[in-house]
């Protein structure tokens, strides 16, 4: 047994551990009656303590002995994405009722994140590059526990820490127990839609994740092939792609294919969707700013629409017209309100038909 200190109260805690609590002030997971407590301290292991300088810690209050089976927990698996135990242990005197579980150091978690940091989270009515990250690691983290026969439960912000490491933000998973069917892990991914939901951000494509997610359609690694939690980039590949199969696998009828053999055995598979020549009036829709003399117009069909939308990302630079840049300000850029964006633009005009096309380029999984 190696003491544990809490001021001059010690506490006894099993193996080659000593935690102290060097911040008394104590904080709150969350705004709820009965949530869990934490504070700042340190903990050394090692035979000799006194010599050895301690890592910076956060340390978890819990009555009874959950610390003992969080830390047990956090030992079954090592993963960048889930926080590993510094140690445990148990109070004495006053503290008895108490055990505390050191990991290492964070000062925020999801849940206080979220609403303290949501210009890093949205920008322009999408999901920030640093904010996709954040969920790409909570989904491998999830997918980690799920292989590991473990599960988030009920899984809420309050369990996913948020630190800083290497210059960029990363969350760690902290909290989990063991599944008892596969119908956990399903919840797991439920969940997540319901948290994600606390951004604030419901546009079409934000919604269509969060439903997605919420039905149990949406699971594992094809959560982050979302168009809700694509760069604009990979946005503008989906929309490339679906395009080149439109014009090279599927012709309309009397038209040859422009494909090669090659390619057309790459993708023989994937049937063209029954909307493709559907009537689709995207004109009607189009701004203002991309004039109809710049193109010879395509017909108001999805077929038509992927043509033109390939046209814009080509020729970006054509379209963004002076006029159009002359409406954002240095001071709206300094404050990220607005800015000269293709994607976002397109978005606004033709919100259900962009989301279209990029969940058929994700079911059917099209690449070149």
């Amino acid at each position: 047994m190696v003491k544990c200190r809490i001021a001059t109260c010690p506490i006894l805690v099993d193996g080659h551990t000593e935690i102290l609590i060097t911040d008394f002030n104590s904080k709150k997971m969350s705004n709820h009656r009965n949530c869990l407590q934490y504070f700042v301290g340190e903990a050394k292991s090692g035979g000799e303590m006194e010599r050895l300088p301690g890592v910076k810690a956060t340390v978890f209050c819990f009555e009874g002995d959950t610390a003992k089976t969080a830390h047990d927990h956090l030992n079954c698996l090592s993963h960048p994405y889930v926080i590993r135990s510094l140690g445990y242990g148990r109070g004495l005197g006053k503290h008895s009722r108490y055990t505390f579980l050191a990991v290492p150091f964070f000062d925020t978690t999801l849940a206080e994140y979220l609403p303290k940091e949501r210009r890093l989270c949205i920008h322009m009515d999408r999901f920030t590059v640093e904010f996709i990250d954040i969920v790409g690691q909570i989904v491998r983290a999830m997918i980690a526990l799920h292989n590991a026969g473990f599960c988030c439960s009920n899984l809420k912000g309050e369990n996913i820490a948020v630190m800083k490491q290497h210059n960029s933000m990363c969350a760690k998973i902290w909290n989990f127990e063991k599944c008892k069917s596969d119908d956990d892990k399903d919840q797991d991914w439920k969940n997540l839609g319901t948290l994600l939901k606390l951004t604030g951000l419901w546009t079409p494509e934000a919604r269509d994740l969060y439903t997605s997610l919420s039905s149990g359609n949406l699971k594992g690694m094809d959560i982050l092939d979302h168009s809700a939690l694509l760069t604009v980039r990979k946005k503008f590949e989906n929309m490339l792609v679906f395009d080149f199969h439109a014009m090279t696998h599927w012709p309309k009828e009397g038209i040859q294919a422009q494909d090669s053999t090659q390619a057309a055995s790459t993708m023989q598979n994937v049937q063209a969707p029954e909307w493709l020549d559907a009537s689709f009036n995207w004109s009607s829709t189009r701004p203002s700013w991309i004039f109809a003399a710049s193109l010879t117009d395509p017909p108001n069909t999805y077929r038509g629409f992927s043509r033109m939308i390939r046209h814009l990302i080509e020729h970006e630079v054509d379209f963004l017209s002076p006029m159009l840049i002359k409406r954002i300000t240095p001071h709206d850029r300094l404050q990220g309100e607005k800015e000269v964006d293709l994607e976002w633009y397109m978005r606004k005009a033709w919100a259900e038909a962009f989301l279209k096309l990029q969940n058929f380029v994700r079911k059917s999984k099209l690449t070149y």
